[in-house]
């Protein structure tokens, strides 16, 4: 996959949240308008995302990923869990139970901010 951090970002937010308006996107990932439309232009270009009109505000576009974009994220997901399992295998039972305890944490935290 040849993207790059940013492009990577929006990819994974866009798969972990479903289509979201550049707008919010940008927000959420902390990066201006301008930065927002180079990436995404190039996204769209290589085929990752899609434009498509709003499902409710004819003035608003949203971001899909498309399925090449899907199969960036697996990778992504993929990727991640390799990490996670290789880090998780050194540990014993006990450091097991609390990085899982850690991450339901986390989980919990990131569902009460949605």
């Amino acid at each position: 996959m040849g993207l790059n951090v940013r492009q990577r970002l929006i990819v994974q937010r866009l798969g972990l949240e479903g289509d979201l308006s550049i707008a919010v996107l940008g927000e959420r990932l902390g990066l201006l308008p301008s930065t927002m439309t180079g990436l995404v232009d190039r996204l769209e270009q290589e085929g990752y995302v899609q434009r498509k009109a709003h499902p409710t505000d004819r003035r608003a576009t949203q971001l899909a990923l498309t399925q090449a974009g899907v199969t960036a994220f697996q990778g992504e997901v993929d990727f991640y869990l390799s990490l996670l399992k290789g880090t998780v295998s050194a540990l014993d039972g006990e450091g097991k139970r609390q990085v899982l305890r850690a991450l339901a944490m986390i989980a919990a935290q990131q569902s009460v901010a949605a």
